[in-house]
């Protein structure tokens, strides 16, 4: 539901600040079947307990008992049993997505005094994973660019690294999810199954387009990746869309893993 409400722009008056916790919070209820690492299980509970804190200040600036309902439902979702988690949670995003469209003047002018102190505690309360940007394609300029959106606009620490750097082993192993900027390079299917063996989840940015001319040799790479079953992100690159891809990536990979350990 989380992903068809998105792709409907459905959540396009829901404020970006609590827009941010729900792909942590959404994938570890559809992926979730056993009890989870505590370093993921933390990251769920601080992500859970930050958006009911920001939505009961939302509550407070603008009087509404309907915000604070939701609020407080969201913060027993640590309590559901793994079966009922994602049909529940279903329910209460599409709730949120109709209320914050209801509100969406009020929510605004409340949202101009709190975003500032709601993003400072976003990144003081919520883990923030460490991003791995791999800068395969000596393209610098674009690679900074990126870092300062995850940085900026998605909380993440970051870190960009060189395939053929002395410590670029160490820096994966520290890594919790490895985002390679480029699919154009000829060798970049073989580069991105390397990680298997560091078992960290991999993403790879695909861009179509080079000097105005679509890029066939990147597209086909990309589509390469695709069928090798590695996720591949297309332009454009906006801050919601990575985060929603790298939570997803981080999130899915771990609990899969872990039950194939359990099985």
């Amino acid at each position: 539901m989380f992903e068809e409400l998105n792709q409907a722009r459905l959540l396009k008056d829901v404020p970006a600040i609590l827009v941010r916790p729900l792909p942590v919070i959404y994938y570890y209820c559809r992926y979730v079947q056993t009890e989870p690492d505590e370093h993921l299980l933390l990251l769920f509970r601080r992500n859970v307990e930050f958006l009911s804190s920001a939505l009961n200040q939302f509550a407070d600036a603008m009087t509404q008992n309907a915000c604070r309902k939701l609020a407080d439902e969201i913060a027993l979702l640590v309590d559901h049993d793994y079966d009922a988690l994602l049909g529940w949670l279903d329910n209460w995003t599409l709730r949120l997505a109709e209320y914050c469209s209801k509100e969406h003047k009020e929510m605004r002018r409340c949202l101009h005094d709190l975003k500032p102190a709601l993003i400072e505690r976003y990144k003081s309360s919520v883990p923030a994973l460490l991003v791995l940007l791999i800068d395969n394609e000596d393209d610098a300029e674009r690679v900074s660019k990126t870092a300062a959106t995850l940085v900026r606009s998605c909380y993440y620490q970051v870190g960009i690294g060189l395939a053929d750097a002395s410590d670029f082993s160490e820096r994966i192993r520290h890594a919790d999810v490895v985002l390679y900027h480029s699919t154009r390079p000829q060798k970049i299917h073989l580069d991105v199954s390397k990680m298997d063996s560091y078992r960290k989840p991999v993403i790879a940015l695909s861009r179509t387009k080079r000097d105005g001319v679509t890029d066939e040799q990147a597209v086909r790479h990309a589509a390469q990746l695709i069928r090798l079953g590695y996720d591949v992100l297309f332009p454009p690159f906006h801050a919601a869309k990575l985060y929603m891809a790298i939570d997803r990536s981080f999130v899915k990979f771990h609990l899969q893993a872990e039950q194939s350990l359990v099985a």
